[in-house]
């Protein structure tokens, strides 16, 4: 059993997650071993490329930050190396997708109904609507831009669709986004 961690976690993290994946894996006699995301994801590719590669750079978008690291392999020993250390950038990752997404839902939404929505600004007579009405509207938002931003690791466009409230009628909008 081979457990991906964040580069982040602390070995008392990575210990309890073993403890916890030990417990389950005891029945079925399997070995437990955990290694940081990018060495699991270099072992795939090179597994996937054969074993003529010898040095995998990988670029790790994940939730909160972007992680790159540089990994090699030691032939020798059948074991893998961190050349260059993943240290992640926090003000880079995918929260930072599903925001960008979101504004640009909310600035297609704004151009289709001519209002002047914003994530972070209500104002009742300016809107036209009620303040839980607005919040539901960024809601609805985010949730379609986290859907859109997950459906794009697997295609180059997607469409998306979410209830927007526009004065005093709910509203259900379907656009065409491709990225």
């Amino acid at each position: 059993v081979v457990i991906a961690v964040p580069p982040t976690f602390k070995p008392i993290e990575i210990d309890s997650i073993k403890k916890v994946a030990s417990n389950l894996s005891n029945a079925l006699n399997l070995k437990v071993r955990a290694v940081f995301e990018p060495t699991a994801a270099a072992v795939a590719a090179m597994e996937e490329d054969g074993e003529e590669v010898n040095k995998v750079l990988i670029y790790d978008l994940g939730g909160g930050t972007f992680d790159v690291s540089l990994i090699q392999r030691d032939s020798e020993r059948n074991k893998f190396k961190h050349v260059l250390p993943a240290d992640g950038d926090k003000n880079l990752g995918g929260n930072l997708f599903t925001e960008m997404l979101a504004e640009k839902l909310l600035t297609w939404a704004n151009e289709e109904y001519g209002t002047e929505f914003k994530m972070d600004y209500f104002d009742e007579e300016d809107y036209g609507i009620t303040e839980t009405e607005h919040k539901k509207n960024l809601i609805a938002i985010r949730r379609e831009a986290n859907r859109i931003k997950e459906e794009l690791s697997d295609t180059e466009e997607e469409d998306a669709a979410f209830d927007f409230f526009h004065f005093d009628s709910p509203l259900l909008k379907v656009c065409r986004l491709a990225f």
